[in-house]
């Protein structure tokens, strides 16, 4: 390789290294981690009217989860109470939709004699 070119390439290197340093400086490394400023294990919390109705709207939300929750298991036992009364009354009546058909079957011999 020619002294020319050999000193061409260390030239181009060294200003691309150059740029990217100067890139760095300028810009900066970049966001770091996610950490608070301090390394305080009892941070200050301030709050703002924001927090405040954030809140106040979180207490409410729970409220309204819990009055759900119990409707819920309201709603659970009337319909095991149902459940349990159609258990128990599963055999009633049968003998009447039978004569039921049947009164049907009645009917219809009736018409087909017109």
């Amino acid at each position: 390789m020619s002294d020319k070119k050999r000193l061409g390439n260390i030239i181009g290197a060294t200003m691309a290294t150059i740029f990217v340093l100067a890139l760095f400086l300028i810009f900066g490394p970049g966001p770091g981690p996610a950490t608070a400023g301090t390394n305080d294990p009892n941070p200050v919390v301030i709050t703002t009217d924001g927090d405040n109705q954030l809140a106040t709207e979180n207490d409410q939300l729970r409220q309204a989860v819990q009055t759900m929750q119990e409707r819920e298991a309201a709603y659970q036992a009337e319909i095991q109470k149902a459940n349990d009364l159609l258990t128990a009354n599963q055999g009633y009546g049968q003998g009447e939709y039978e004569e039921e058909e049947e009164y049907e079957e009645d009917e219809d011999e009736e018409y087909d004699d017109d």
